[in-house]
């Protein structure tokens, strides 16, 4: 290798490490610098408040039901047979799911009639028990009239023997005559006695077709459904020409019932509505007591008199009808029944619904909102602040009944306490936060 090239490398390599010695003294001379203070400002603690202040509060249980028609029956034929009739309801249009139909009170006695089935071997057997029983009544007629000639005639027998008896005791009749009379009396008695027996006869007879006559009128009415009371037809599964027949009634379970039953018929009104209430609140509840019912699909709107159904259209009037004085082992609960109380057109059978039961209401007391309170070993807290300072204070409050959104408060607060209910969670005593919606007016 030539001076020259060496001398090139040589100067290279020295580039090369003054360049990295450089690089080295730079980056340490930017470590050495002392770094700038970081200036952090605190922002207090946001939260809203609410005053206390004195109203009504209502104390309620709630829980889901599902509503019923307080009558409800299952409609079917007796028999097998072809659909033959579809009967017309109350404006004499063909009934369908809707209609209003007339029961037991209204005409003869067994209601609307509603569907048939083919009907004519019953009632050509009704008749022909009709014609036997008529046929019997002719004949017992004259079984009595024959008993009542019988007896006409055994006493004009019994007036001829006594006389010809004293005849012959004075010898003015001789014996040949006084027996042909006491033969004649024997003949009357023995007609009586056959005449009644025959009489006794035709009334048995008549008790037993009357009993025929009775079962051919009921299998007339085996393939006829009458409406049992005035109500509106639930269920329609027939029309005519299908067959039906009991067997093909599914009892398995509700809807299959209803699917299957030829009529499903149902009251108007009132509804129920069955609940299961736990043991420890059914305690509370009492007959007569006032309920509200909702749809339970409906959002529930905060209110702070604690009045589930206010400003809720649908919301609908009942009393509690019932209380079960037993609880069930399973679910420790007990079966409370509510009852409309007027003619609402709100409600549906099967419909699914929330139910208040009023249980306690108290008047002008210190109420502050459920969400503000926290709980600390058992005890109900609260936080109140001050608002010229901002000052927060813990405080331990003893409370009485409690509404759907507001609870009573009986000890711990006054009336006008700056009451904190949102942002109280993280909070502690004698922190100073900043009030959201500081226009609450003194």
């Amino acid at each position: 290798m030539t001076k020259t090239k060496r001398a090139i490398i040589t100067i290279f390599i020295f580039i090369i490490i003054a360049f990295i010695v450089l690089l080295f003294l730079q980056r340490f001379d930017e470590i050495d610098k002392t770094p700038e203070t970081i200036k952090v400002e605190y922002e207090l603690p946001t939260v809203a408040v609410v005053r206390v202040n004195r109203g009504s509060i209502r104390q309620w249980i709630s829980a889901e039901g599902t509503v019923r028609a307080l009558r409800k029956e299952y409609l079917s034929f007796e028999t097998a047979g072809k659909v033959v009739f579809v009967g017309n309801d109350i404006t004499n249009r063909p009934i369908k799911e809707g209609s209003k139909v007339l029961g037991t009170s209204h005409g003869d006695g067994k209601g609307q009639l509603l569907a048939r089935l083919d009907d004519r071997s019953q009632v050509q057997m009704l008749k022909i028990r009709e014609a036997e029983l008529n046929a019997a009544q002719q004949g017992l007629q004259n079984a009595r009239e024959a008993v009542s000639q019988s007896k006409i005639r055994l006493d004009l027998r019994k007036k001829q023997f006594e006389r010809s008896e004293k005849l012959f005791q004075n010898k003015l009749v001789t014996k040949a005559e006084f027996e042909e009379y006491k033969v004649n009396l024997s003949d009357a008695e023995s007609a009586l006695s056959m005449a009644q027996v025959e009489l006794s006869t035709a009334e048995e007879q008549i008790k037993i077709l009357i009993q025929q006559k009775n079962l051919a009128e009921l299998d007339v009415e085996h393939t006829r459904i009458f409406a049992p009371f005035d109500g509106v037809i639930s269920y329609l599964n027939i029309k005519p020409g299908d067959f039906v027949s009991p067997e093909l009634i599914d009892r398995s379970n509700e809807q299959a019932f209803l699917s299957t039953s030829p009529i499903v018929i149902m009251s108007e009104n009132p509804f129920e509505v069955l609940l299961h209430i736990p043991s420890i609140e059914s305690e509370l509840i009492k007959p007569n007591q006032s309920a509200v019912i909702t749809a339970f699909n409906n959002k529930q709107t905060q209110d702070t008199s604690s009045n589930p159904g206010k400003n809720q259209t649908d919301a609908l009037n009942a009393v509690v009808y019932s209380v079960n004085p037993s609880i069930n082992s399973g679910d420790r609960t007990s079966r409370v029944r509510l009852r409309t109380t007027l003619r609402e057109k709100g409600l549906k059978d099967g419909m699914y619904v929330k139910c208040y039961i009023l249980t306690q209401e108290k008047r002008n007391v210190l109420q502050v909102p459920i969400m503000s309170l926290l709980f600390s070993e058992k005890e109900s807290v609260v936080f109140t602040v001050d608002r010229e300072t901002g000052i927060t204070h813990k405080t331990h409050v003893k409370t009485g009944i409690e509404g759907l959104y507001s609870v009573e408060i009986v000890e711990g607060l006054n009336e006008s306490d700056l009451l904190i209910i949102k942002g109280q969670k993280r909070l502690t005593d004698g922190e100073k936060v900043k009030i959201l919606n500081h226009q609450i007016s003194d």
